[in-house]
Parts: structure tokens; sequence; C-alpha cells
């Protein structure tokens, strides 16, 4: 009998981790895609990398068009408008590859935005964006 009722557990758990899973994968799909980024800052004239999610997306005339939000390190929340240049899954057929987009455009962002005083303490901060690598899980 108590072989029975342990046994019933764990074939409970094992239903409940794999409900569990699947609910799982529907999250997983519903994540939205991460682009890896170059930025370059014409206020401060460096180079750092930023990590941005699409906000919105259109097309003009043919032309792609894209708004992202991001962060990066340096505590810079920035917003960025882009067009797709080149899509590398269109020439090369190598998997690692087709998760390479290159989209130049440019980006504004707030610096120091770690201050508790966001509006006071922020400095505003643009320049340019190039999206090298696009991650949708």
């Amino acid at each position: 009998m108590f072989k029975q009722i342990v046994l019933a557990v764990m074939v409970m758990f094992l239903m409940v981790g794999i409900v569990q899973a699947q609910g799982l994968t529907d999250i997983i799909e519903r994540l939205p895609e991460m682009n890896q980024t170059v930025i370059y800052s014409l206020d401060q004239e460096e180079f750092e990398y930023a990590t941005t999610t699409p906000v919105a997306n259109w097309t003009i005339a043919n032309v792609p068009i894209e708004i992202d939000a991001g962060y990066s390190p340096s505590k810079l929340a920035l917003v960025s408008i882009t067009t797709s240049l080149l899509t590398l899954k269109d020439y090369v057929n190598i998997p690692i590859l087709s998760l390479m987009e290159i989209e130049v455009g440019a980006y504004l962002g707030l610096n120091r935005i770690e201050k508790l005083n966001i509006v006071d303490d922020s400095e505003l901060d643009y320049g340019l964006i190039v999206k090298l690598l696009s991650l949708k899980f």
C-alpha cells in the first residue's frame, strides 16, 4: 500500500513537471527578440555595446524601420530607430550566421540613470547604432 502511494505521488509530480514544461515552452516563445548592438556616442566620442529589444516596426516604401528600447552597461537607457542593411542568412547557409543581421540607425539616450532623480541628474546622449546579432529563443 505504501509503495503504491509513493508511486502515485511520483507519477503526479512527473505529470506536473510535464505540464509546467509545456507552459514554459509557451512562455519562451513569447519572449521578445534580444539584439546585441554597438553604439557610438557622438557626444562623448566613444564606442560601447548595448542590448535592445524591438518595440515597434513597420515598412515604408519597402524599407523596414524598427524602433528599439535598450540599455548599456554605462547606465544608459536608450531608444533607437534602425533600418536593415544586410541579413547574412540570405547569403550564407551556416546556422549561427542566420542570427546575424546588420541594421544601422541612430539612438537617443539618457546617461546616469542610476540616480534617484532621473530628470535632474541625467545627461542626454545621442549617436549611431549598429545591430549585429539578434537572438530569438
